[in-house]
């Protein structure tokens, strides 16, 4: 199962990349009391890992996987690269309403000589979340060839 062995690789002794804060929150419109608008969960953490390699076919294909849970949201998945010299990294990560939020994995380029082969990022990101919890998440790639929401995203509440 590619889930399986794609948290064995990324298991121990692979590095985390953390990035900065974000904050998700919806602010009252004119004329709204703030008990009228509905109050979203706040990013207080998130971090990811991933390990590129080279991919053939249908091995590059894009796939997420979406875990809700008490504290936040944990993500597994792939996404297609030039070559196998890219990380995965968290773009954007925002409330698009209370109960949604909207994730983008894009992609940071390594330094260094590298193989001439299509690459496929597997990575995994934990986002730690204060407050309400989301009930849906949309995660889009954004990859080499162009952003691609991935439509096949399964959510699984813990």
């Amino acid at each position: 199962m590619r889930r399986r062995g794609l948290l064995e690789r990324l298991g121990a002794g692979t590095g985390a990349i953390t990035m900065g804060t974000v904050a998700g929150c919806l602010q009252a419109r004119e004329g709204e009391s703030d008990s009228d608008t509905e109050e979203t969960g706040t990013v207080v953490g998130q971090r990811i890992a991933s390990e590129s390699v080279c991919a053939e076919g249908s091995e590059a294909d894009q796939e997420a996987i979406v875990t809700i849970t008490a504290a936040g949201v944990e993500l597994s998945g792939s996404i297609e690269s030039p070559t196998p010299c890219y990380d995965a990294a968290l773009s954007t990560i925002e409330f698009v309403s209370a109960s949604e939020l909207a994730v983008t994995v894009g992609l940071e380029a390594q330094g260094g000589v590298c193989r001439d082969c299509l690459g496929r990022v597997d990575y995994t990101a934990t986002i730690e979340i204060d407050g309400t919890i989301p009930e849906a998440v949309t995660v889009t790639h954004d990859a080499a060839d162009g952003e691609t929401e991935i439509e096949n995203a399964t959510a699984e509440s813990d």
